[in-house]
């Protein structure tokens, strides 16, 4: 009880902020989203003026096919080069010191892998190290 006396201004806080908290969290206001609001005429008029402004710039695009015909185009050459297809890279990539590997040498490393851990008999609890 002596606790109660010294700390009461502090317990009565407490207990006001819990009810605040509590009540707050049980109100019934939703938060409300703009997708269900329509957006005030006057921006949406703005901005649908700008939409028209830039479509009747597009529109008013013509393209000539001239260009094609000119001399000077007709005499540029073409430098790309042919992609060469390269092998996968390590199965690994954070391993330094792996190979590069295909796909088929890896499968058939998987596999051997597999298959000389099965003909290796398990070591014994006495002669793996006490690292743990």
């Amino acid at each position: 009880m002596n606790v109660l006396k010294q700390h009461k201004i502090l317990i009565i806080i407490l207990v006001v902020a819990i009810i605040l908290f509590v009540l707050y969290g049980m109100s019934d206001k939703t938060p409300e989203t703009t997708l269900m609001r329509s957006p005030s005429s006057a921006a949406s008029s703005q901005d649908e003026q700008e939409i028209l402004t830039l479509l009747r710039d597009v529109q008013s695009i013509t393209l000539d096919g001239s260009i094609f015909k000119d001399p000077a185009f007709a005499s540029l050459r073409d430098f790309s080069r042919e992609i060469i297809v390269e092998p996968a890279g390590k199965e690994n990539p954070f391993d330094a010191g792996a190979p590069m590997k295909s796909r088929e040498s890896s499968v058939t490393t998987d596999v051997e892998t597999i298959e000389s851990a099965q003909d290796t008999p398990p070591q014994d609890q006495a002669t793996l190290p006490d690292a743990l």
